[in-house]
């Protein structure tokens, strides 16, 4: 029976990842302070909802043209 909701088969982590490691963050830390290290987690989550999302839709890479939605705006 195939699964109710296909995407999280789509977009599974491996449960074995190990994260990033304490020397990591040490040295993130020393070119940035608190606050931009958590807007910098912050975007990147973000991007990778965004690139998840588009593998789950099928969504290309690269289909954007600038101002494709400009018509949109009005």
């Amino acid at each position: 029976m195939p699964p109710r909701w296909p995407w999280p088969r789509r977009a599974r982590i491996a449960d074995a990842h190990p994260g990033v490691s304490d020397e990591t963050w040490a040295k993130a830390r020393e070119h940035y302070d608190d606050d931009q290290i958590a807007a910098l987690l912050s975007l990147i989550a973000v991007i990778n909802a965004s690139n998840r999302l588009n593998v789950m839709v099928r969504n290309p890479g690269g289909s954007y043209r600038p101002g494709q939605f400009a018509d949109m705006a009005t």
